[in-house]
């Protein structure tokens, strides 16, 4: 089965909708495209087991289609991720997944791993692999095919994007 869940179709300032992103499944495979605001609300709103989302695939680097790229990478590993997260997106997307977890929210996922250390001494964990949060690999893309799976290919190429009335 095939089913495309549009996460959110609005602008970057639009009151009313959330930002860029699409759920593509295909089979058991859940692509998403995008992570603009909302997009983890959405996908909690759909009922999509997060820990099953991957791979991403980035655009373009305009915040209405990154915002929520964090909370895809740490809430997929807070809830179960197993699999390495592959995140697929043009030059540059290295550099902002790097600071996202090494900056930006490093002393974030710090406090999360410590804390679940301690509640693991406890007896339980809201992770069973909480290394999940760091597992992400970057592919930085050009024009062709840039990633497949058994049932799936994606391509992309390059585009001049514009402001249309």
């Amino acid at each position: 089965m095939t089913r495309l869940t549009l996460l959110g179709t609005g602008t970057p300032t639009n009151p009313h909708r959330f930002q860029t992103s699409a759920l593509l499944e295909v089979g058991a495979a859940k692509l998403l495209f995008d992570a603009g605001r909302g997009t983890v609300h959405q996908l909690y709103q759909a009922g999509v087991d997060l820990s099953q989302i991957g791979p991403v695939f980035i655009t373009h680097h305009h915040f209405d289609h990154i915002n929520d790229l964090f909370d895809v990478i740490i809430s997929t590993a807070m809830q179960g991720r197993e699999e390495t997260l592959h995140v697929y997106g043009p030059a540059g997307t290295q550099i902002i997944v790097d600071a996202l977890l090494n900056i930006v929210y490093a002393n974030d996922i710090r406090f999360r791993l410590e804390e679940d250390l301690e509640v693991r001494r406890r007896g339980r964990s809201w992770n069973e692999r909480p290394e999940a949060i760091r597992d992400v690999v970057v592919h930085e893309v050009g024009q062709g095919v840039v990633a497949s799976g058994p049932d799936w290919q994606v391509s992309s190429d390059f585009v001049r994007h514009g402001v249309f009335p």
